[in-house]
């Protein structure tokens, strides 16, 4: 995948996935011959709202050579039998030409931009302050061109008829290692006309996926169908063809759109784009009215305090008010606390001996005592219990349950022959409905008992063993991100080393004490099974820790992004809260392709040349992630709503930027950039860790 900005500006016009689609009009060859007609193609695309035009600059004699060999003679297409030179020189838009196409369109307020075809080309369009630049798509392939259009520093947009994918992903990688960043890769059909039939738009979303880039269209086709439809499938930029409404004879009037029809395709464009909405994380605004009819649970025939509740009394009906419908189950047999009336709508304090609240169950809670605080707070409010587990029965959780009088319990280690019976007993005993993991040591074993935790009540947010595996095995992981496309640092194998030093990590490691610095060929060989070790260029970057809640399907709910900005033994100490989303898309991409559920937590370098690249994946809270709950995630209070059926798909999130935190043993100090921002609220810790919070004025 490569490094590529999902958002690029050309003279002020916004590109990317969030904004409206661009609607460039191609003049290509359809000024006939005339400089006239061309202005006048000009204007019309100025009265049709059209922001960008685009010219191709190429001379016959640039582009190929006046020969007769069948080579250079035309077999199929509108063009058959005549020969390239002929055809080129047709329709060139000559040299002299440019300035005044350039200035009238400025004139109209149009975007100009051209297509070089050569090198000579690119100066004469520098000279005119040509604000990007477009590669036909037999151009691609040309690194000469490439090299010199990357070499200006302006937005390229690309197009790939009749290239396949490898020709596709060496152009990038070749634009990619000179530096560009802003590229658009237009899907391209090189048939004139296009039927329909043969559009294979699919490959616009295919294109995005693996090669991390914005895409558009560079069209072919006739009428408005497939460009419109091109929009829905995720086309940020429709190129089209235009001519002059009573032109059909220019070279390329017979699949160009006629200057009268450019009105609608832009419309039609943007009502494509705009009937994509955003994705149903909630119920939609236009949709609030009919909300109060879903379904929910009703008396249906009087009842006296004391009454059983039956299928004959209780129904799921429309409107809503009363419980969720899901309790159906759960609520037939029990027995009504108060008279009520038909039509009454259910409620909880009308149902005997109700619990649906469970308890909570930390394990490997040793030293974790700012998230267990965050958790105590949580289930305060809920009337639930946290009970904290370890293997030590002195870890300072079990001193402080004591302190605060809440639970502890004594776990054997998780390869204990009697570690599950232990836990089912512990999640029994205690009402247990959710457990909450902390190390990576545990979990594993804890993978393999969530089909028995769940007969016995208890919900382990954790991915299936397979997609944990994956987490754990730092090489697994790594192939996983090669598989899927997403950023990484190369790996490297011994003998492909020719530079020092690189950083090695067993694949199966915890923390940056397993992390190795290698600075010689002979310290390389010291490390036992070598293939066992993750081995990547040394690189000094900043580093990002992505907090995520993921819903018990596996959905992102929400991320928020921290700075490392200070760790010691793999663990944050000091971070900050910051804004960048695209950090946080790429995490949330990486969490649901590996089914991550609950708070789990990606971390990521910022590359400063080849950008964000993924270093690793903890399927667990991670050591600073109180700093991420405090900002705005809030996981214990929305898991423990997940937990018992009560979050709500339509929640709002917040993400307070620029909190930041420090940490040591006793302490944790909070602090906010500005005066009057957000700070959470001090956390309640034992008398001898008081949790101090600090608001720079």
């Amino acid at each position: 995948m490569f490094a590529f900005h999902q958002e690029m500006t050309i003279a002020g016009r916004k590109i990317g996935s969030d904004q409206p689609p661009l609607v460039i009009a191609e003049l290509s060859g359809n000024h006939g011959g005339r400089l006239d007609q061309a202005l006048k193609l000009l204007d019309d695309c100025a009265a049709a709202g059209v922001e960008m035009v685009k010219f191709q600059t190429y001379e016959a004699h640039t582009i190929t050579l006046d020969s007769d060999k069948p080579a250079f003679v035309v077999k199929t297409d509108l063009w058959k039998d005549r020969r390239l030179f002929d055809l080129y020189q047709e329709a060139q838009t000559p040299y002299e030409w440019h300035k005044d196409l350039f200035n009238h369109a400025r004139k109209l307020g149009l975007i100009p931009i051209s297509a070089p075809f050569d090198t000579t080309a690119v100066d004469l369009l520098e000279s005119m302050d040509c604000p990007a630049y477009k590669i036909a798509s037999c151009e691609m392939g040309d690194f000469e061109l490439l090299q010199k259009v990357a070499s200006t520093g302006k937005p390229i947009i690309l197009s790939t008829g009749a290239a396949t994918m490898v020709e596709i992903e060496q152009s990038l990688a070749y634009l990619a290692d000179t530096g560009a960043r802003n590229v658009c890769l237009l899907h391209c059909i090189s048939a004139y006309p296009t039927p329909a039939q043969n559009a294979n738009l699919i490959n616009i979303q295919a294109m995005a996926e693996k090669f991390n880039v914005i895409t558009g269209f560079s069209d072919h086709t006739m009428g408005l169908t497939v460009p419109t439809a091109a929009v829905a499938l995720g086309a940020t930029v429709i190129e089209k063809h235009v001519r002059l409404t009573e032109d059909t004879t220019s070279i390329d009037s017979a699949f160009s759109l006629p200057s009268a029809e450019i009105s609608a395709l832009i419309n039609a464009c943007h009502e494509s784009w705009q009937s994509l909405g955003t994705t149903r994380q909630h119920h939609f605004d236009i949709e609030h009215d009919s909300r109060r009819f879903r379904r929910s649970l009703y008396i249906s025939h009087p009842m006296k305090k004391g009454d059983t509740f039956t299928p004959n009394n209780l129904r799921s009906v429309r409107p809503a008010g009363g419980m969720d419908t899901k309790y159906m189950p759960h609520i037939m047999g029990r027995q009504i606390t108060c008279d009520s009336a038909a039509a009454t709508p259910l409620s909880r304090q009308m149902i005997n001996d109700w619990q649906e609240c469970k308890n909570i169950l930390i394990t490997s809670a040793a030293n974790k005592w700012p998230l267990i605080t965050l958790w105590q707070q949580a289930a305060a409010a809920e009337g639930i219990k946290i009970i904290t587990a370890d293997m030590n029965p002195d870890c300072p959780a079990a001193q402080m349950a004591a302190q605060m009088k809440s639970d502890f319990v004594q776990l054997p280690a998780d390869t204990d022959p009697e570690y599950l019976n232990q836990l089912l007993k512990i999640v029994k005993d205690h009402n247990i409905g959710l457990i909450i993991p902390t190390r990576d040591g545990e979990l594993t074993a804890l993978a393999h008992a969530k089909k028995a935790l769940k007969q016995a009540g208890a919900t382990l947010p954790l991915p299936a063993p397979d997609m944990l595996e994956r987490c754990l095995d730092k090489i697994t992981f790594y192939q996983h991100c090669q598989d899927h496309g997403f950023p990484v640092r190369q790996r490297l194998k011994a003998d492909q080393i020719t530079e020092y030093p690189v950083f090695a990590r067993h694949r199966h490691s915890a923390g940056s004490r397993a992390a190795l610095r290698i600075d010689t060929p002979e310290a390389l060989n010291t490390l036992d099974q070598i293939d066992d070790y993750l081995i990547q260029p040394m690189i000094t970057a900043e580093e990002y820790s992505c907090d995520i809640l993921s819903d018990f399907s596996a959905k992102v709910q929400h991320v928020v992004v921290r700075k490392r900005c200070v760790t010691q033994d793999g663990e944050s100490v000091i971070s900050e809260v910051v804004d960048r989303p695209d950090l946080a898309n790429i995490a949330k991409k990486c969490a649901e392709s590996l089914n991550l559920v609950g708070h789990t937590l990606v971390q990521l370098f910022d590359n400063p040349d080849t950008g964000p690249e993924l270093i690793e994946v903890n399927a667990r809270y991670g050591g600073c992630s109180y700093l991420s709950v405090l900002a705005g995630l809030d996981s214990p209070r929305h898991l423990i709503h997940m937990m018992d059926g009560r979050y709500a798909p339509d929640t709002v999130f917040t993400r307070h930027t620029g909190l930041t935190s420090f940490k040591n043993n006793t302490h944790i100090h909070f602090a906010t950039a500005n005066a009057g921002s957000y700070c959470p609220e001090p956390l309640s810790l034992p008398a001898h860790q008081v949790c101090k919070e600090d608001t720079k004025k």
